[in-house]
């Protein structure tokens, strides 16, 4: 049930991920995360890019592994630029597609739309009796996801939020490639529990 977490920066993770595809198989390749590690790199007198992100591969040992979602921070202005709902409940909701992706699931009219829908028309009546569905102003159906006003959206494979250890931080040990706490406590969490090894 173990994971694995590689670092690595772009001169090396394509030759770092095929060793890793043969030592674990390719299907327990699970994403390339990228770190953005610094804001800025002057590589003008290299006439390129300026460099500034790492790269983290992340594997696991078999189908079976530990995952917690982890979230980024809410965004202050999120609700201005979100399709968020405050329902009648009081709590924040997002409103969701009730459309299945790519004509999946089951097709049928549902209040004078017809397509393939997320739900079956049982799962539809019992959303609508819990007031979990509002319409858009063509009569569109929109399921409502809860929303954790101080959580932001799930974290994504591009982490941009975390900056490496400064002067600032009280953890800088110069050490050319060290890694922030915030870095290694963010990967702990999402592929560990209390008690669990961590190497």
């Amino acid at each position: 049930t173990g994971s694995l977490y590689l670092h690595c920066d772009p001169t090396a993770s394509h030759y770092l991920k095929i060793i890793l595809d043969t030592i674990f198989d390719a299907r327990n390749f699970r994403n390339e995360i990228v770190w953005r590690r610094t804001r800025a790199h002057n590589d003008r007198k290299l006439s390129r890019y300026g460099a500034i992100h790492d790269v983290i591969l992340f594997y696991t040992k078999s189908e079976n592994w530990i995952y917690n979602v982890q979230h980024m921070e809410r965004d202050a202005n999120a609700p201005k630029t979100h399709d968020l709902y405050k329902h009648t409940d009081g709590n924040l909701y997002r409103k969701g597609d009730c459309r299945a992706p790519g004509g999946r699931g089951p097709r049928y009219e549902w209040n004078g739309h017809t397509h393939n829908w997320r739900f079956t028309q049982e799962q539809a009546k019992q959303l609508e009796a819990a007031g979990k569905i509002v319409y858009s102003k063509n009569g569109m159906p929109r399921v409502l996801r809860p929303v954790d006003p101080e959580k932001g959206s799930p974290l994504q494979d591009v982490w941009i939020d975390i900056d490496p250890p400064n002067p600032g931080s009280g953890e800088l040990l110069n050490y050319p490639t060290q890694k922030p706490l915030s870095l290694l406590e963010r990967i702990i969490l999402a592929s560990s529990n209390p008690g669990d090894v961590v190497l």
